[in-house]
């Protein structure tokens, strides 16, 4: 077993956004990864997509993600399961920030919408 500290973890700041990866290969993550983001009011993610399932789990805040076509939104406690190669993007509609974690696959590929390969982010690797 091993367990990691959050308060060990970097951050890294992203736009409007902050992400600390918890769980990742170089943490000993050999299948899933684990990751804290805030989002800040009125922020959003870029859109993008993964080649492998990806969940968010909203702690705290409103979110309005946007999935393919559809477009919901999520409050605390509600988990969004978005699908491996789905175009997405986390809106953070509140006047607060949005606390959420995000759970994926180790070593998980992330695309921009024109099909660009993004690199890898330090905090996924």
């Amino acid at each position: 077993m091993k367990v990691i500290r959050s308060a060990e973890v970097e951050e890294y700041g992203v736009g409007g956004h902050a992400v600390a990866g918890l769980v990742a290969p170089s943490r000993g993550g050999s299948e899933l990864t684990l990751q804290q983001a805030r989002l800040a009011p009125g922020a959003a993610t870029p859109e993008h997509r993964h080649d492998r399932e990806e969940l968010v789990v909203l702690a705290s805040g409103v979110l309005e993600v946007a999935c393919g076509e559809k477009t919901q939104r999520v409050l605390p406690g509600d988990v969004a399961i978005l699908p491996a190669g789905t175009c997405h993007q986390l809106v953070n509609v509140a006047h607060e920030e949005a606390v959420m974690l995000l759970v994926g696959g180790a070593g998980a590929r992330s695309f921009c919408r024109d099909g660009r390969e993004l690199p890898t982010p330090p905090w996924l690797r």
